[in-house]
C-alpha cells in the first residue's frame, strides 16, 4: 500500500505540473506554432504583394510560388513536432523540466528544426526585399532621384521587412546555440538575460510592434461620428497600381503636350483670321476701277 501524501508532496507535484505547463504554453505551442504561423502568414502576404506588383513584366520567377509553399510546409512540420513534444512531456514522462530538455530526443529535434525554420523565414524575407529593390530599380525615374529622395521610399518599402528578417535570424542563431549546447554539454541554453532578451523578447516584440503600426494606418469607417452613415472604407492601393499610375502619368504628359501644340496652332490660325477681318481685305479676286475726282482718287471694288 502507498503511504499517505503530505501537503509538501502535493505542493511539489503542483509546482512540477505548473512548470511544465507554462513551458509548453510559452515556448513550445506559443512560439513554435502560433508565433511562427503568424509571421509566416505575414511573409506570404509580402510575397503575394511583390508578385502582384509585376504588372506588365514578362519574366517569371519560381520563388514567387515556391517560397509560400515552403513556409506552409515548414509550419506544419514544426507544429507536428511541437505537439509531439507536448504530449511526450505532459503525459508520457515523469522527468522534471531540466532533465527532459537534456535527455529528450523529441525536444532536441524540435529545437534543431525550429532553428532551421526561423532561419529560413529570415532568409526568404531578405529574398523578398531584394526582389522589391529590383522592381524599384527598373523604374525609369529611379536613377534620376537623389539619395535623399530614395531613402524615404526605401524605408517605407523595406524598413519593416529588414527589421523583421534580422529578428528572425537572431532567434535562429540562438536556437542553434541551444541545440549545440544540448548535444555537447547536455545543458540547455534557455536561461539567463541573453536568452530572454535576444531570443524571446526582441524577436517577438519588435516585429509585432512594426506590424501593428502598419495595421494602424488602415483607415477605418467613422461610425462613431454623428450624422455620418454608410461610411465607405478607404481601400489601400494595391502595389501594381503604382506602376500603372506611373505609366498613365507618362501617357498623360504626352497627351497634354500634344494638346498644347494643337491649341497653339489653333490660336495662330485664329489670330491670322482676325487680322484679315480687321483689314477688310477681300479673300476672292474682285474687279475694280479707279475713279478720279478733283481732289483725290479712290479705288472702287465692283
Amino acid at each position: 500500500a502507498f503511504g499517505p501524501t503530505t501537503d509538501d508532496d502535493e505542493m511539489h507535484d503542483t509546482e512540477f505540473l505548473d512548470e511544465r505547463t507554462s513551458y509548453v504554453l510559452l515556448s513550445v505551442l506559443g512560439r513554435a506554432i502560433f508565433e511562427f504561423s503568424a509571421f509566416s502568414l505575414v511573409a506570404v502576404v509580402w510575397f503575394k504583394s511583390t508578385a502582384d506588383s509585376r504588372a506588365g513584366m514578362s519574366e517569371t520567377h519560381m520563388i514567387y510560388s515556391m517560397c509560400p509553399i515552403m513556409l506552409i510546409i515548414s509550419g506544419f512540420c514544426l507544429g507536428g513536432l511541437a505537439i509531439w513534444e507536448t504530449v511526450d512531456l505532459l503525459f508520457f514522462n515523469d522527468w522534471n523540466l531540466e532533465q527532459f530538455k537534456a535527455d529528450s530526443n523529441v525536444h532536441i529535434a524540435r529545437t534543431f528544426f525550429e532553428a532551421v525554420t526561423w532561419g529560413s523565414l529570415g532568409v526568404l524575407v531578405i529574398c523578398n526585399e531584394i526582389m522589391i529593390y529590383t522592381r524599384l530599380s527598373k523604374v525609369a525615374s529611379w536613377y534620376r532621384l537623389d539619395w535623399k529622395q530614395k531613402l524615404p521610399v526605401l524605408y517605407r518599402a523595406l524598413g519593416s521587412m529588414s527589421v523583421c528578417s534580422l529578428c528572425f535570424l537572431l532567434r535562429s542563431s540562438l536556437l542553434f546555440v541551444n541545440f549545440s549546447s544540448l548535444l555537447h554539454t547536455e545543458k540547455d541554453f534557455e536561461s539567463g538575460n541573453v536568452w530572454w532578451i535576444c531570443m524571446v523578447w526582441i524577436p517577438t516584440i519588435i516585429p509585432s510592434v512594426l506590424l501593428l503600426h502598419a495595421l494602424r494606418k488602415v483607415d477605418r469607417a467613422p461610425a462613431a461620428i454623428e450624422g455620418m452613415s454608410d461610411a465607405l472604407l478607404l481601400q489601400r492601393q494595391p502595389p501594381e497600381a503604382a506602376f500603372q499610375g506611373f505609366r498613365s502619368m507618362m501617357d498623360n504628359d504626352s497627351v497634354c503636350s500634344s494638346l498644347v501644340r494643337t491649341d497653339s496652332l489653333r490660336s495662330k490660325d485664329s489670330s491670322r483670321s482676325s487680322t484679315t477681318a480687321s483689314l477688310n481685305i477681300p479673300q476672292s479676286p474682285q474687279r475694280f476701277r479707279i475713279e478720279e475726282t478733283s481732289d483725290e482718287e479712290s479705288v472702287v471694288f465692283t
